[in-house]
């Protein structure tokens, strides 16, 4: 019996020299945790589609990141507990924190989330780490046209051009009244010209507006495109004797002044 636990003790060594010996590199252990693969994955109520524009809606995007970074994707970790609720939720930071409050901002618009449907697996809920990214694209939501209607055949040219109630100064004026300096502007004594293209309807209403060219950031688009939409209704273009729908571009110059 006593040879046979000393050749078993030869065997394991003989076994573990030859596997620090057989010219292979140990791998990395991976700090990743193990991912199962479940019956059903946990799910946003409504589903992926409804999950991106809730955080869409519910996003606040630091005004201190504005201006440096235009798009980031923020991945952010939790735990789907099997009652549906979000725990344990920290960010996964891939090379270095970005900062300018992006992590703090990703962690919380997670946890505004509603609860989620829990994971299955062998038909029972089960708690499940689940990550998601959180895309930061400024530029995107303060242009991006919501529930408007692009009109049907829409002219770059016009026989008769679209013109504002009371001519070119009585917008400028409007512009002048309505505008708003955003703070982050303000506080960093930012200006610029914004080019801004919309459509002026067969009706006289402005719609579709969007920013042409590079942003400068700080809140100048996102101003500038509530300017545009807060617009009274314009007399149409026309054509051939009848109004139409037309493309229109218009810059708004943001002018900072020392008081």
């Amino acid at each position: 019996m006593r040879n046979l636990i000393i050749l078993s003790f030869l065997v394991l060594s003989f076994l573990g020299k030859a596997q620090k010996n057989n010219g292979f590199n140990q791998p990395e252990i991976s700090k990743e945790p193990i991912t199962v693969i479940l019956e059903k994955e946990p799910e946003f109520p409504d589903g992926k589609k409804a999950m991106y524009a809730f955080i869409d809606k519910n996003l606040v995007y630091p005004q201190i990141a504005m201006d440096s970074l235009r798009e980031v994707v923020v991945n952010v970790r939790f735990t789907v507990t099997a009652s549906g609720e979000l725990t344990n939720l920290m960010v996964v930071i891939t090379k270095e924190k970005l900062g300018y409050g992006l992590e703090e901002a990703a962690i919380d618009v997670v946890k505004k989330m509603p609860k989620w449907k829990p994971g299955i697996q062998n038909g029972v809920l089960v708690p499940f780490t689940f990550t998601i990214p959180v895309r930061f694209s400024f530029y995107y939501k303060t242009t991006m046209v919501v529930n408007e209607k692009i009109p049907d055949n829409i002219f770059l040219i016009s026989t008769i051009k679209p013109q504002f109630p009371g001519g070119r100064t009585a917008m400028i004026n409007f512009i002048s009244n309505t505008l708003k300096y955003p703070k982050g502007a303000l506080d960093n004594k930012i200006e610029g010209k914004i080019l801004l293209k919309f459509i002026i309807d067969s009706l006289g209403k402005v719609c579709c507006a969007d920013i042409v060219g590079e942003p400068i950031g700080y809140g100048l688009e996102e101003e500038a495109i509530r300017i545009v939409r807060s617009m009274p209704l314009w007399s149409p273009a026309y054509q051939d004797d009848k109004p139409v729908s037309v493309y229109y571009r218009m810059p708004i110059t943001f002018k900072y002044y020392e008081e």
